[in-house]
């Protein structure tokens, strides 16, 4: 693989730039010489506003972005100038500048500046390099792009400039630049799919849908989902924030997308993937799993780079979805209904649902099944969110709330009494560990004060679960993980609601029964057995 810094300078050089601008320092000399290397011309000003000034001005003659490299800390603090006339000016504009090594930080005085924090208020995003340069190159030049455009910084050190790539240029284009994305006229509801995304869609034997958070949930764009489902016969998938969007009753329908290991026992045999309004913050972190060629549906042009995208289709959802249904010539997939069914009814065998123990998993079953289809539910943080995204189902959009992108404990609980407030008389259930209700217990008293009775179920184990469990893989002492003892009855007690404890699943079906019927709120401590979950983890994450 080649170093980073000549994969910096050879995506440059595809994407299009054919000058750098800026002024030699000693923390960036392998990376001027790989600009060399590449044929691109560096341009050397005598101060470096002047050369952000010269970068700026090239980025507005020619729509590519305009790159700039500086010395760290008087580099970037001469380059200030530059980068407010390019932030105010919409300016699509690179700055890439060097930094001290990590572990020499902390104690570093002479130069020692946080490059980060002194541009933030004049950036739109800023960034270090790794040796994954390609796709956070992407990122970064995608992000000064995007409207509305403007500067990037993008900070390189040398020990990371000399370290080997460990992706490639061909899986990470430039959506923004060239060939790769295509723009839907806006306000047209028929329009014909252009020729490129037609001809994917025309070989594909095995094509497959995603739909994110960011796909518009009103009735008119989730027919167009269904009808472009069925009309490619298409598996389909919806990440926990989209959601209800399609309907769980649906042939084609295949569950939750968590980029985690069950779905991969039909998305890794797909030839074409189809996302629509997907949203990285929605799912595990981690690299993107399969090598199908990706085309993305998006209203606003993409810039988080999460997957190696294709070719990305821009515009109003509802149009796309309706040109690809057009564009179908009728079905040639090779799935079977028989195969999305399978795949569904065989997610809860890992789980040993079947088994009678009471365990996470077993009481999201028997609660849904118990709780009227229109319940709104708030999931926290933790290990019984991944569960709950996979075995939870939700009739409509609008009905399924978690902290996606902040992931924080402590949400399930306030936000049961939000909904139940917004939702005066609807069911609400909220499913939370022993940790987050600790953080919030004092909330119950909210509910009690503002007359409304949400569910608060509690999956009381004496742990950080989520924690205690990656520390335990890693052959680490569980050090801050174990949480005392829990009496859900007494808290309740103390702020004015209704409060049980419970151990096996009748009495959690007796608990829930209960609970929907009462007037004030209730807290059900359900004491479940965690025993296995080391092997639900691995099944779910690896």
């Amino acid at each position: 693989m080649p170093s980073v810094a000549a994969a910096f300078a050879s995506v440059l050089r595809a994407a299009g730039v054919r000058r750098v601008y800026g002024l030699p320092g000693e923390d960036h000399l392998r990376l001027l010489d790989a600009l060399d290397d590449a044929g691109l011309t560096y341009v050397a000003a005598r101060e470096e506003g002047a050369a952000v000034l010269m970068a700026a001005t090239e980025a507005q003659a020619t729509g590519l972005p305009g790159v700039v490299v500086v010395t760290l800390a008087p580099g970037i603090t001469n380059a200030i100038n530059g980068l407010a006339h390019a932030w105010l000016d919409r300016v699509p504009l690179l700055v890439v500048t060097g930094q001290h090594n990590p572990e020499r930080a902390p104690i570093i005085i002479r130069q020692g500046l946080d490059t980060h924090r002194l541009v933030e208020p004049v950036t739109k995003w800023t960034t270090t390099a790794s040796p994954r340069i390609h796709q956070v190159l992407a990122r970064a030049l995608e992000t000064a792009l995007a409207p509305p455009a403007g500067p990037v910084l993008f900070e390189l050190r040398e020990d990371v400039a000399s370290a080997a790539a460990i992706d490639s240029l061909d899986a990470w284009p430039l959506l923004q630049l060239g060939s790769h994305t295509r723009t839907l006229v806006a306000g047209a509801d028929t329009q014909p799919l252009p020729a490129d995304v037609a001809e994917q869609l025309s070989r594909a034997a095995r094509p497959a849908m995603i739909v994110g958070g960011n796909c518009p949930a009103d009735a008119p764009t989730r027919a167009a989902l269904e009808h472009l489902g069925t009309t490619l016969h298409a598996p389909m998938f919806t990440s926990p924030s989209a959601m209800g969007i399609l309907a769980a009753e649906s042939e084609w329908f295949a569950g939750a997308f968590m980029n985690g290991n069950l779905e991969t026992e039909l998305l890794s045999r797909s030839d074409l993937l189809l996302t629509v309004g997907l949203d990285a913050t929605d799912f595990f972190n981690g690299a993107w799993r399969y090598s199908a060629p990706l085309i993305a549906v998006n209203e606003r042009p993409d810039t988080q780079r999460f997957a190696p995208t294709t070719i990305q289709l821009v515009g109003p959802t509802r149009a796309a979805l309706t040109a690809l249904a057009c564009a179908a010539s009728g079905p040639t997939s090779k799935w079977s209904e028989a195969e999305v069914a399978s795949y569904r009814s065989q997610l809860a065998t890992p789980f040993h649902l079947d088994d009678g123990g009471f365990t996470i998993a077993s009481a999201l079953r028997l609660a849904r099944s118990l709780l009227p289809s229109e319940t709104r539910v708030a999931v926290d943080a933790g290990f019984g969110k991944p569960l709950a995204s996979y075995l939870w189902s939700a009739s409509a959009p609008g009905r399924y709330f978690t902290a996606h992108g902040l992931s924080t404990m402590g949400y399930a609980l306030p936000a049961a009494n939000a909904l139940c407030l917004t939702y005066p008389g609807e069911p609400v259930v909220a499913f939370m560990g022993d940790g987050s209700l600790l953080m919030r217990a004092s909330e119950i008293s909210v509910a009690v004060e503002q007359h409304v009775a949400p569910i608060y179920v509690v999956w009381v184990d004496g742990a950080l679960a989520q924690i205690e469990t990656k520390q335990l893989r890693q052959n680490l002492h569980p050090v801050g993980a174990r949480l005392p003892d829990v009496d859900c009855a007494r808290i309740a007690d103390a702020f004015g609601g209704r409060g049980i404890d419970v151990e096996c699943l009748e009495d959690f079906r007796h608990a829930l029964t209960d609970a929907l019927a009462a007037r004030a709120p209730t807290l059900i401590g359900a004491r479940v057995d965690q025993s296995r979950r080391a092997e639900w983890y691995e099944l779910l994450r690896g």
